[in-house]
């Protein structure tokens, strides 16, 4: 078991395995914000760059299709937020059943 001291002097024994639980799940927040930002700024970028040609029909030829590649970029990055949400969700649910198995009640009662 590792120990985790506190500003006060307490210690409170954790087990190795919730520490990996939670820098899995941070992970999996890093990785969900990440995405998200990511996501938006494609699908914004995509429609702004896409509707460049209804307005500036000389100069804006190579736009539309970068537009339609920043939009299409922004669906696999919407698959992978929900994805993160999948995990960390997970990742709530393991620390849970981890809590009530250290407190002694069973797999079913949690």
């Amino acid at each position: 078991m590792k120990e985790l001291t506190l500003s006060n002097n307490l210690i409170i024994a954790a087990k190795p395995d919730d520490f990996r639980l939670r820098r899995t799940q941070s992970r999996w927040m890093t990785v969900l914000v990440l995405s998200a930002v990511l996501g938006v700024l494609s699908g914004l970028g995509g429609f702004v760059l896409s509707t460049a040609p209804w307005f500036f029909s000389d100069i804006a030829k190579g736009f539309s299709e970068a537009g339609t590649m920043l939009t299409v970029a922004f669906f696999p990055l919407l698959v992978f937020v929900a994805h993160s949400l999948d995990k960390i969700r997970e990742g709530e649910k393991a620390l849970k059943l981890a809590e009530c198995r250290r407190s002694g009640l069973k797999d079913e009662n949690c």
